[in-house]
């Protein structure tokens, strides 16, 4: 196993993406940023590269604690598309699982994905779309038309603005602290 440093280097490695870790691993987090977390009424995780923007910030320990500990519903907004060299291959499934991986538990009790799939990607991007599927007994999935028309590997900004509202307006529920 190769160790790449940097998240520049993640994309150029040959190999799938294993492991992600932080140096150091006892990095203390903002103590705003717990607070905010722990009196929020819904956590939004992503969108973002899960490997080099996502998972690097949740594993300060702090940050992990706070997830597991926050009433509030944890909302990870999955990409539209897969990431060259990050996540080639990944289906919705597997992005969620390697949050699970590497924080040793699940906190994710909602997944935002994009339910637009009307355009089609050229072979020539190398990318496919994060279909909206998840495996039963998993993370709620939230369905909606979150893609960029202009740039189609991306969110539209003000469509996502508005799914992640609608959660909160919704009700997307506060939780017993410290449950799953």
């Amino acid at each position: 196993a190769r160790v790449l440093k940097g998240e520049t280097q993640v994309p150029l490695g040959k190999n799938p993406v294993r492991r992600v870790f932080i140096d150091p691993d006892d990095a203390p987090a903002y103590p705003e940023a717990v607070a905010a977390i722990l009196d929020a009424d819904l956590v939004v995780l992503g969108p973002g590269s899960l490997y080099t923007s996502v998972l690097p910030n949740l594993l300060i320990p702090d940050i992990a604690a706070a997830l597991e500990a926050t009433r509030a519903p944890v909302v990870y907004v999955a990409n539209v598309a897969t990431q060259p060299g990050e996540t080639d291959g990944y289906d919705l499934d597997r992005h969620v699982d390697a949050i699970a991986a590497h924080l040793g538990r699940p906190v994710i009790q909602l997944v935002l994905a994009n339910d637009n799939l009307s355009i089609p990607y050229p072979a020539a991007w190398g990318v496919d779309p994060v279909r909206p599927e998840l495996r039963a007994g998993g993370p709620t999935l939230v369905a909606a038309d979150v893609l960029s028309v202009a740039r189609p590997t991306r969110h539209d900004p003000a469509k996502l603005a508005a799914a992640v509202v609608g959660l909160i307006r919704d009700g997307g529920g506060r939780r017993e602290r410290g449950a799953g």
